[in-house]
């Protein structure tokens, strides 16, 4: 009898030691969605996808123009800017999480630059 007690508090003891029982949540992910819009046609586009990894860089591009990552995170920082190609119009840039605008901004200067970076709450 001493035994089966024995080795079921030894069994206790190694599995309170352990957490394989423990279950990280799931991440939440949102829709992460960057874009370049206006009444100027094409812009320099500057960005650091909302995972935080590497500058992309992607020049006269064609407006308007959007990227997209369904799998952002809350404390994801994000980076975005653009600068007009056109010496007249008018260039915004937005941030949007689930469809939802987060920043935006917006130049009407002559080849205007604008820029917008962050962290999704």
């Amino acid at each position: 009898m001493k035994r089966i007690v024995l080795l079921v508090s030894l069994a206790v003891l190694l599995l309170a030691g352990c957490d394989w029982w423990h279950h990280e949540p799931s991440p939440v992910y949102v829709t992460g969605e960057m874009r370049v819009e206006g009444t100027v046609t094409h812009a320099n586009i500057f960005f650091r996808a909302f995972d935080g990894v590497g500058m992309n860089e992607q020049y006269e591009v064609a407006l308007p123009w959007s990227y997209t990552d369904d799998h952002a995170q809350a404390e994801d920082s994000f980076y975005l800017s653009a600068q007009s190609s056109d010496a007249a119009g008018d260039l915004t840039i937005s941030v949007l999480i689930d469809g939802v605008p987060l920043a935006s901004e917006t130049t009407a200067a002559p080849f205007g630059f604008v820029a917008i970076y962050g962290v999704i709450p």
